[in-house]
């Protein structure tokens, strides 16, 4: 991010950024400083607030919620074959049962 700025700012690629303004190149600062600072900071919260084992396991979660939200919207492609939707239905299990032994060990 700063070296792309830099680049920008001193002038060395001027043909890649010709076209960048200073707006859009804030907002990708903004959009790389919450994407990365805020979820290793809340990372870094949740291993203070329970154990770096169970902040790490949580992080896992994502994969059933991510496949919940999928169906949800109506985007789930995996939802077209029988075989496809075991396998997820499995690995959403197992994620979940994972995680439950960990919380409740």
């Amino acid at each position: 991010g700063a070296l792309i700025v830099a680049a920008h700012a001193g002038g060395l690629l001027p043909q890649l950024f010709s076209n960048v303004t200073w707006a859009v190149m804030a907002c990708a600062v903004l959009k790389g400083l919450l994407d990365n600072v805020l979820s290793d900071y809340l990372w870094a919260r949740a291993v203070l607030l329970t154990s770096p084992t169970v902040a790490s396991v949580g992080l896992s979660m994502q994969i059933p919620m991510a496949a919940g939200l999928e169906v949800m919207m109506g985007r789930a492609r995996w939802m077209r074959e029988g075989g496809t939707v075991a396998l997820m239905a499995l690995g959403c299990t197992l994620v979940t049962t994972g995680f439950l032994g960990v919380v409740y060990k």
